[in-house]
């Protein structure tokens, strides 16, 4: 059950500005202890978004179709889209922010901070021998 204006674009438009301002606050408080998993969740936030907007895309979509007789053609060759172009597009989008995060965070060594999981030094306090 939903309370929001179940199944229109006011709800969707609602889910976008929900997960911008999540983005948003991920992206500037940095909530995790590690960077990457910070990185992870705007990414994540940022895929939310996008899907959110390409189902209002689709919704207009449905919109078109259903009072496509009431619409002269250059409204309906203005407002009028191929949807297997949206889904190709969407799916582009999902795969380059994918392989963006996975190949930008390498978990044995890290390259985003100072600190160094191979060896026996964590940013600047080096544990071993005492001199």
């Amino acid at each position: 059950m939903t309370v929001i204006a179940n199944d229109t674009l006011v709800q969707l438009g609602i889910a976008m500005a929900v997960s911008l301002t999540f983005m948003l606050i991920s992206s500037v408080a940095a909530p995790f202890r590690r960077k990457e998993d910070t990185y992870f969740a705007v990414a994540c936030h940022f895929s939310l978004t996008a899907t959110f907007f390409f189902c209002a895309m689709l919704k207009v979509k449905v919109l078109v179709n259903e009072v496509g007789d009431y619409l002269t053609p250059q409204l309906r060759d203005r407002f009028d889209f191929d949807e297997v172009l949206l889904w190709l597009y969407l799916l582009w989008l999902h795969l380059l922010w994918l392989h963006l995060l996975c190949g930008s965070t390498s978990y044995g060594s890290t390259s985003f901070g100072s600190t160094s999981y191979g060896s026996t030094s964590y940013g600047s306090t080096s544990f071993g021998s005492t001199v």
